[in-house]
């Protein structure tokens, strides 16, 4: 699962430091001297993905911190350019299996999974922007909205799974909403009570709401899905 960066835990708020960022006491002492470069992460899956990469890029003598962007997944990296340099990071990024370009803006996800043009799948949110999802209740089908973001591999496994329950039922339709990260307005909408991602809002025919999943739970799913198809 995809997990928000902070819990409650026995009525108390107890912070938990972002996704790709270490839990420690200390901060990193970076001296004034450092270089700074930043590696663009090409065709990555996960969030994870990115936490594995600083986690071997701080291994190396030379590095002083390192961190990762999800978002526009690229790693951050300040380092002592005697003992080091960029392209031993795009080494060690390719020795966990990714590939790394020298330079920001240059990050990419894999594909999202494409959907055959005749199931009803229509992307209501592209970019984290505020949705009514009344306005997007299908008349006569159960309407799946899909909350989920590029850097949440669950969230693949939802679209894979969807695409075959919108091959055999013609009842249902698929609404996906891109939250982007938890600070975009969709997600301040939708998600400030929901601990991770992917998560999915199921409506019945009757347009009356059927159930809310938070997490990768395809038998949930599929179960609120068959009530609310009315069977």
């Amino acid at each position: 699962m995809s997990t928000r960066p902070h819990a409650l835990l026995l009525g108390l708020l107890v912070l938990v430091p972002p996704i790709g960022c270490e839990p420690s006491a200390q901060k990193t002492t970076v001296p004034a001297s450092a270089n700074a470069t930043v590696i663009s992460l090409r065709d990555i899956d996960c969030q994870s993905c990115g936490d594995r990469i600083i986690a071997a890029l701080k291994k190396d003598p030379g590095v002083y911190d390192a961190s990762f962007d999800r978002v526009a997944a690229e790693v951050a990296v300040q380092y002592d350019a005697t003992q080091t340099d960029p392209k031993a990071f795009i080494t060690i990024i390719e020795g966990e299996g990714y590939t790394g370009i020298e330079g920001a803006g240059q990050g990419a996800y894999l594909d999202e999974i494409e959907f055959a043009p005749q199931l009803d799948v229509v992307k209501i949110s592209k970019s984290g922007e505020a949705v009514t999802l009344d306005d997007h209740i299908q008349p006569s089908k159960v309407t799946v909205f899909d909350f989920y973001a590029q850097w949440c591999k669950p969230c693949r496994q939802v679209d894979i799974h969807m695409k075959q329950v919108l091959a055999t039922h013609g009842d249902v339709a698929l609404r996906k909403l891109d939250v982007v990260d938890w600070d975009s307005e969709v997600a301040k909408q939708y998600l400030h009570d929901v601990p991770d991602l992917p998560y999915v809002i199921v409506y019945g025919k009757n347009g009356k709401r059927v159930a809310k999943i938070s997490g990768l739970a395809l038998d949930e799913l599929d179960a609120a899905i068959a009530k609310g198809r009315g069977t």
